[in-house]
């Protein structure tokens, strides 16, 4: 909150001279003042691998490496038996940090702008986020794991030093507020994007003191994004870093009543550096690009397997819903019977988000090189997986980052039919995941579905051991 009374023209103004930006405008339907940060001078605290470990786990400043080793520790000691979980998270927030913006479609120049938003939507903002209801976030061990079953996002916050809670405008006053915040957000990255965009996910969240969210790209279909910064108690600005499409890093702070918009697939971006203040409250809206898996660049021949499956994945979805309405429809890699939803659960981050979300059964398979395994395994299947193992028997049994098998995905998703035709192809019912420190498919299933499940009785019908992150069966 501001110590002294302001005017949002007042606040672009202090917040250009003290940051040595630059005034534009935007001329649409929602004029406003935009704000371009210039680029920071080098190792002056931000920058790739060097405030924080973005692509390596390596920094080369002594002080910033003694802070992200303390990170990790406190990490670990929150997750007791579970800390292996800690260094997933973390080698799957670097990994995908190194991979996807090299194969994503870049729309605009640097990636990111600075703007205020719209008074009327800020207000509304301002006026909801009083009275409603606030979830708090489920981490760590003590919370049964909820928002991260297999540690990809357990480390998104530091959880174990700072709450964060989650507004899910999903009252009457909420549902309003959330039709005029896709219409207005949407009409704003039209404008600044320049191309015609669809609804994603959108949601809202409150950080407290000492909060820090590491530097990270968001998962597809997340590509298109704003950030809103609703209100905020801060002793001094919460710093937003962002590694944009020039290759350099930029800091930017956000005061009440502006917004961030940026390309979030694309663009690395985090807070790296802990909140110093009581709370900030911020609102996310993120769009995909109406055809954007259609016109993706061609894969890099040097590009991990699993990744590269999983974008041709995309474009086979996205032919297939442009050819639904058309005349000579494509017969294209993969036809389902609907769409994935446009409205997505933005709690499960990265690459797992594909396979946490049960798809609409794959009916018609012409290429099966279009087709990720673990995918096809959590949607139940089998024809897709057939179509796989026919081009390449190794797929089925390959192991992600994780140490997860399509099996483990099987498992996961209750799928029955899958499981025991992934157990008859020769998979390792007792194949630990996270490379051998992690559980068995029984341990997992247990997990998940509880000692009665269909999956839990199948497995221990045929033998299979329960093996838990400790080792102990």
């Amino acid at each position: 909150m501001s110590p002294l009374p302001t005017t949002p023209l007042l606040i672009l103004l202090l917040s250009a001279l003290t940051n040595g930006l630059k005034l534009t405008s935007l001329t649409n339907d929602h004029p406003h003042a935009s704000i371009e940060p210039m680029a920071q001078p080098e190792h002056d605290g931000y920058g790739v691998d060097y405030s924080f470990p973005t692509h390596h786990g390596v920094l080369d400043d002594e002080e910033r490496m003694e802070f992200y080793n303390s990170f990790i520790t406190a990490c670990r000691d929150e997750m007791g038996n579970l800390g292996y979980l800690c260094e997933a998270s973390e080698m799957d927030r670097m990994e995908g940090n190194l991979f996807q913006p090299q194969r994503m479609k870049n729309y605009t120049e640097l990636g990111f702008q600075k703007i205020s938003t719209p008074l009327k939507l800020h207000e509304s903002l301002v006026k909801y986020y009083r009275t409603a209801d606030k979830v708090e976030d489920a981490w760590g061990r003590h919370n049964g794991l909820h928002a991260s079953p297999n540690g990809n996002t357990l480390t998104y916050l530091n959880h174990w030093e700072a709450s964060s809670q989650s507004i899910n405008f999903d009252d009457e006053a909420g549902g309003k507020i959330r039709t005029l915040i896709w219409d207005e957000v949407q009409t704003i990255l039209q404008q600044w994007s320049g191309v015609n965009l669809s609804p994603s996910s959108l949601y809202g969240k409150l950080y407290s003191n000492q909060s820090i969210i590491p530097p990270s790209v968001d998962s597809e279909p997340m590509i298109i994004s704003a950030l809103i910064r609703v209100s905020q108690d801060l002793v001094q600005p919460w710093i937003t870093e962002v590694i944009a499409h020039d290759g350099k890093a930029y800091h930017i702070s956000l005061e009440e009543g502006e917004m961030l918009l940026y390309e979030g697939a694309s663009v690395i971006h985090g807070r790296p550096f802990h909140m110093n203040g009581v709370y900030a409250s911020d609102v996310f809206v993120h769009f995909e690009p109406i055809g954007h898996y259609m016109n993706q660049p061609p894969l890099d021949e040097d590009a991990h397997l699993q990744d590269a499956l999983e974008n041709l994945y995309q474009q086979a979805i996205s032919k297939a819903k442009h050819a639904q309405s058309s005349d000579d429809a494509l017969k294209s890699e993969i036809i389902r019977s609907s769409m994935y939803p446009n409205y997505i659960d933005a709690g499960l981050h990265a690459m797992r988000w594909m396979q946490t979300h049960e798809r609409t059964k794959l009916r018609f398979v012409l290429d099966a090189s279009n087709l990720n395994a673990h995918t096809a395994a959590a949607a139940g299947d089998i024809e897709a997986l057939v179509a796989i193992a026919e081009m390449d028997p190794s797929l089925i049994k390959k192991v992600d980052s994780n140490g997860w098998t399509p099996l483990h995905e099987a498992v996961r998703s209750e799928q029955i039919e899958v499981l025991k035709w992934l157990i008859a192809q020769g998979l390792d019912m007792n194949l630990r995941t996270h490379h051998g420190d992690g559980g068995s498919p029984l341990w997992w299933a247990k997990k998940y579905h509880g000692n009665d499940s269909k999956v839990v009785k199948y497995l221990e019908s045929k033998g299979a051991l329960e093996i838990g992150p400790d080792g102990g069966v």
